[in-house]
């Protein structure tokens, strides 16, 4: 099944993606009926209009997931310039982040599909994240994200940890 609530970005009353939270850090967020892949109905549109710093800026949607469980993030993404945006999964145990991963980025210009495999893990949620820069180099700059969607394909290998005396002996 499909766990992404609107990974369409279908608009909520105010304008902003329904089901995502927007952590605002002064850039433009809108939805874009136009610049979009051609099966979509929308993208979601990040707009640099400020120096906000070497921090990411993102907007986010928090998912439970089981236990060491396999999942699959894909989206598209479209970029008017390098390195500027990705796709992300911040793992989580009992409200504490545990580690990130990131989608590659997409080539600027046109619209690039990404996935991200990734176990769960130990952890209990996931936080899905469109991540963009947003320091001097990328004002003026825009990304565009479509047709997320976030998927569990089975059970997670089992991952064999060594002893601590085998860590120990190998030192």
């Amino acid at each position: 099944g499909h766990l992404l609530r609107n990974g369409g970005f279908d608009p909520a009353p105010d304008g902003r993606p329904a089901e995502w939270t927007v952590r605002d850090s002064g850039q433009k967020v809108s939805l874009d009926a136009a610049e979009k892949p051609q099966d979509a109905a929308r993208s979601l549109r990040l707009d640099v209009v400020r120096d906000a710093g070497e921090n990411y800026g993102e907007i986010l949607q928090v998912v439970r997931v089981k236990p060491a469980t396999l999942y699959v993030l894909q989206g598209e993404l479209r970029m008017t310039q390098a390195r500027l945006g990705v796709l992300q999964i911040k793992r989580h145990k009992d409200g504490r982040e545990i580690d990130r991963f990131s989608t590659q980025e997409a080539a600027p210009g046109r619209w690039q599909a990404v996935s991200l495999e990734f176990s769960s893990g130990e952890a209990d949620s996931v936080q899905v994240l469109c991540r963009w820069r947003q320091n001097r180099t990328c004002v003026g700059q825009t990304a565009w994200y479509a047709n997320l969607r976030m998927t569990e394909k089975g059970p997670a290998p089992a991952v064999v940890e060594k002893s601590e005396r085998a860590k120990r002996e190998q030192q």
